[in-house]
């Protein structure tokens, strides 16, 4: 039986067999219309846009513009993902490996004002708000460590000095409760403490600058 009214739902997923799951699962319930890719002006406005992370924090981003809430699902799960997810604004998050029939249901929650978090990412979100934070230069001084940088490459990508690297290196094995790099690079890891961006434009460009000097140097 047609029913009156529809939620239009919005699927905007990089993983192409999630996102035809997702879009089959919607359209098996008569009060969900689904459209899928990046919104157009002059289109309807969705209900929610069920996104992967990058379309999801970009979405939440342009809330006014796009005057959609947005559900992420994502396999994305480390502690600095989920804080820049909903500081963004997303509405909900939940993990690739989350029951299609919760997803579904969550999106009807999202549409009606709520919220709709994975207990696995709930659970670490407590975990986040219970630890010492780490400030945004310790974050820094992290994923160039992560990436094998000496502390040398990490003054030099950093513009400070080496003692000053130091000293955020003593912070984080505090902070961890690490006793060595080593172990507080794995509790890192662990945690996904290392933010995204942070890891791709710092940490990423420094150490291949780096890398690509010692191969110069060595040649």
């Amino acid at each position: 039986m047609k029913i009156d009214t529809q939620w239009l739902v919005r699927i905007l997923h990089e993983d192409s067999l999630l996102s035809a799951g997702l879009q089959a699962a919607f359209r098996s319930h008569q009060d969900f219309e689904v459209v899928c890719g990046a919104p157009h002006p002059n289109q309807r406005i969705a209900n929610v846009i069920v996104a992967d992370f990058d379309n999801g924090v970009r979405c939440a981003l342009a809330r006014a513009e796009l005057g959609a809430p947005v559900m992420i699902v994502s396999r994305e799960e480390g502690e600095s993902a989920i804080r820049e997810a909903l500081d963004s604004g997303v509405r909900g998050y939940l993990l690739t490996r989350t029951p299609i029939d919760v997803i579904v249901s969550s999106a009807r929650a999202v549409i009606q004002d709520g919220f709709a978090i994975d207990p696995v990412v709930a659970s670490k979100i407590v975990s986040s708000l219970n630890a010492d934070p780490l400030t945004k230069r310790e974050q820094a001084v992290l994923a160039l460590l992560t990436r094998g940088c000496t502390d040398k490459d990490m003054a030099r990508s950093l513009g400070i000095a080496v003692g000053t690297v130091k000293c955020h290196l003593k912070q984080l094995r505090r902070k961890l409760k690490a006793r060595t790099r080593t172990e507080a690079i794995l509790i890192a890891q662990r945690r996904g403490l290392v933010p995204r961006a942070i890891a791709r434009l710092g940490a990423v460009r420094a150490c291949s600058h780096n890398d690509a000097a010692r191969h110069h140097h060595l040649n």
